[in-house]
C-alpha cells in the first residue's frame, strides 16, 4: 500500500512503538533505528526483490564506514538489515517444479532456524531483528492483513529461534 519511503517511516514508527524497544540500551535503539531507516535502501519500488536485504546491508555498511562508525556497531547494523527478512526464510516455500512449491519439512525448518540463530547469536541481535521484522510486516498493508497473514509463523519462529540463540 505504500511507497518504499513511506513504508520505511511506518516501519520506524512500528519499531519505536514496540514494547520490547524500550528494553534496549540507548546504543541498541540507535543502531536499530539506523537499520530500520536503511533496511530497504536498495529495494526496487513496486517489485518483489529477494536480494535487497543483502545489498541494502552491504551498502549501509559502506555508508557507515564513511561515517567512521565503530566496527562492532557497523556489523550489528549490517546483520540486522541482512536478516530483517528472517521470518520469510524461516517460512520459505521450496520450488518443486511446474510453478509449484511445498512447505519446508520440520528438519529443513530447524536447519534454517539454527542458521538464523547462529548469525544473530550476539547480544540482543535476534530480539532487535524480531522487532524490525514485525514492524516491517505491519508496514506493508494499511489494513494490517499482511501482518495478520504471517503473524502466527512470525511468533512461532521467534520462539524457536530465541531458544536456539539462548542455547
Amino acid at each position: 500500500d505504500y511507497t518504499v519511503d513511506v513504508h520505511t517511516l511506518k516501519v520506524l514508527q512500528g519499531v519505536m512503538s514496540n514494547p520490547e524497544y524500550r528494553l534496549l540500551s540507548d546504543n541498541d535503539k540507535r543502531l536499530l533505528n539506523i537499520a530500520t531507516l536503511m533496511h530497504d535502501l536498495t529495494k526496487t519500488e513496486g517489485a518483489v526483490d529477494k536480494t535487497h536485504p543483502q545489498f541494502s546491508a552491504f551498502d549501509t555498511y559502506y555508508i557507515l564506514e564513511k561515517m567512521n562508525m565503530p566496527e562492532r556497531d557497523k556489523i550489528k547494523v549490517y546483520q540486522l538489515i541482512k536478516n530483517h527478512d528472517w521470518s520469510e526464510k524461516y517460512n520459505a516455500k521450496v520450488p518443486i517444479g511446474g510453478g509449484k512449491h511445498r512447505e519446508l519439512t520440520p528438519k529443513e525448518r530447524t536447519k534454517v532456524a539454527k542458521d538464523i540463530a547462529f548469525e544473530m547469536r550476539d547480544g540482543k541481535n535476534f530480539r532487535m531483528a524480531s522487532i524490525l521484522a514485525e514492524a516491517d510486516l505491519k508496514g506493508v498493508k494499511e489494513s494490517g492483513e499482511f501482518y495478520d497473514k504471517y503473524r502466527y509463523s512470525l511468533e512461532q519462529g521467534k520462539h524457536e529461534i530465541a531458544q536456539l540463540v539462548d542455547q
